[in-house]
C-alpha cells in the first residue's frame, strides 16, 4: 500500500491513536476544546485514512497518520535438499551392476570405482544436517569392493591359465 496513500479504511487502534493525538494537541494548546470535540467527533466516525489525515491538517508537529506497514512476510524453512541419498542410492545401483558385470572386468573396474568413490562421499556427506544415505552408502561400499575384489580374482586367474 502506497504510505501517501489517503484511501483505505482506518481501524478502530488507528481511530483510537487518533484521538489521543487530538488530546495531546488541545493539551498543548493548538486547538479549543470545541475544536477538539469537533474533531474528535469526527475522528471516531473517521472511515478512511484521508478523514484521520484531514484532522491534523492544520496542526504542526505531528507526523500524519498513515496505514500500518503490511506485516512481513514469514517464509516456511526452507526444506533439507537430500542430495547425498541420492549419490548413496546411485552408488548402490552402480554397486550392484558392478558386481552383476564382475565377469567383464574393465566395466567393473570402471564401475566398482566410481561406486567406491560416491559411497566414500556419501559417507563423509552423511553426517551433516539435512544430509542422509550413510547406510547405503556403506552398503555400496562393500558391495562396490567385493565386485572390485572379484574382478582382480577373474583377472589373476585369467592371466594365471593362459
Amino acid at each position: 500500500m502506497n504510505p501517501d496513500s489517503r484511501v483505505g479504511r482506518a481501524s478502530d487502534d488507528e481511530r483510537q491513536d487518533a484521538a489521543e493525538r487530538l488530546r495531546r494537541a488541545q493539551g498543548e494548546g493548538r486547538i479549543t476544546l470545541d475544536e477538539y470535540d469537533s474533531r474528535l467527533q469526527r475522528a471516531y466516525r473517521a472511515v478512511s485514512y484521508g478523514d484521520l489525515l484531514d484532522l491534523f491538517a492544520d496542526l504542526p508537529n505531528h507526523a500524519p497518520i498513515l496505514p500500518p506497514p503490511p506485516p512481513p512476510v514469514v517464509l516456511p524453512p526452507p526444506q533439507p535438499v537430500y542430495r547425498n541419498r541420492d549419490r548413496a542410492r546411485g552408488s548402490l545401483v552402480m554397486a550392484i551392476v558392478s558386481l552383476l558385470a564382475c565377469w567383464v572386468p574393465l566395466v567393473n573396474l570402471v564401475l566398482s570405482g566410481t561406486a567406491m568413490g560416491l559411497s566414500v562421499h556419501s559417507i563423509r556427506r552423511a553426517h551433516q544436517p539435512g544430509h542422509g544415505g550413510h547406510s547405503t552408502a556403506v552398503i555400496s561400499l562393500v558391495l562396490s569392493s567385493v565386485a572390485l575384489a572379484l574382478a582382480i580374482l577373474i583377472m589373476i586367474a585369467v592371466v594365471v591359465v593362459r
